[in-house]
Formats: C-alpha cells, structure tokens, sequence
C-alpha cells in the first residue's frame, strides 16, 4: 500500500502515519523470528527486498515477500503471528483470515 509522502530517490523524508509505524514494527519484530540462516547470502539478499519496499513505503508489497521469505526459511510460530498482526494493522481483512488459517493449520501439524 503506497500511503503518499515522498517518492523514491529525491531525498526528502517519507512522512509515515501511525498506522505505517505499527506495521514496520510488526515487519521488524518478525524479522528478528527469522532462523539465523538469514543471514546467510540467500535470506539475506531476500530479506533486503522487504526493506527496499519499506524505505519506498511499499507496505504491501514488503509484506508479499516477508510472507514469502518467511515460508522459504521455515519461520515459527511468533514470525507468523507479527506477519498477521502486519496484515491486520493494513486492513487486508481478507488476507488475514486466509494468514490465520494457514497458522491455525500449521500449529495443528
């Protein structure tokens, strides 16, 4: 979800509401969830697409990859949970069922 502010590469600050701070929030404490393989070249250079997303202020598109860095590496149960609160905090209402279903599924498993 591109929320305005400024565009990418004139220098001036992206201004971020409440909302955008929860979510970066929510994407940062899921990060720190990741396997520690992350910090191995392929995690890591997949991960640094979330943040080029971030710093565009491209929520949504930052949250697609998290999601799917997140199944790549086999993230747990919190990566999964600071993932749907992300998704909650944007209103993807739907999106977030289908996350907490598939998490539901998971912990089942």
């Amino acid at each position: 979800m591109d929320k305005g502010g400024c565009g990418p590469g004139d220098g001036a600050p992206i201004r971020r509401s409440e909302l955008d701070v929860q979510v970066l929030r929510h994407l940062a404490s899921a990060r720190y969830f990741l396997p520690e393989k992350i910090v191995h070249a392929e995690g890591a250079a997949a991960w640094s697409k979330v943040e080029h997303y971030l710093h565009r202020n491209k929520l949504n598109l930052a949250l697609d990859i998290a999601m799917s860095v997140g199944k790549d590496l086999g993230a747990n149960k919190d990566f999964w949970r600071e993932i749907l609160l992300a998704t909650r905090h944007l209103e993807l209402d739907e999106h977030a069922g289908k996350l907490a279903q598939w998490i539901a599924l998971r912990q089942e498993s």
